[in-house]
């Protein structure tokens, strides 16, 4: 039987919620009510150089709808891309959006006066 996919030792710490069997909440498909939502502190802007833009067959702009869950400091644990299409983006274009996600800085969710963990969704303008 081949190795699972993805280590057990990637989930620990924070990203144990992401695990459907952890008690850790709040879970990607759940509805978390919040008081205050996770805010992007700044505009995320991708900036591709020409060789990577080259790459892309894109006739128009293409928004990406990223989903970050965000800790109680208002930092990033983890990133996930829409689906899509395979060769839509290179694998360096999504690397570069990956990389870009762990530098976004939130202000984290409130609930009940209290910093809690949640996902945001940030858009991202991928320009051809």
């Amino acid at each position: 039987m081949p190795p699972d996919s993805l280590p057990v030792r990637v989930l620990l710490g924070k990203r144990a919620t992401l695990l459907l069997t952890s008690p850790l909440r709040p879970k990607a498909e759940e509805y978390a009510q919040n008081d205050q939502l996770p805010t992007l502190l700044g505009v995320p802007k991708l900036v591709l150089p020409d060789s990577l833009r080259a790459g892309l067959h894109l006739a128009k702009p293409l928004q990406l709808y990223v989903v970050t869950f965000v800790d109680e400091t208002g930092a990033p644990v983890t990133s996930d891309l829409p689906y899509m299409p395979q060769g839509l983006l290179t694998d360096a274009v999504i690397a570069r959006i990956a990389e870009m996600t762990s530098h976004w800085r939130f202000k984290p969710a409130v609930k009940l006066s209290h910093e809690v963990r949640a996902f945001a969704t940030v858009p991202v303008m991928v320009e051809p």
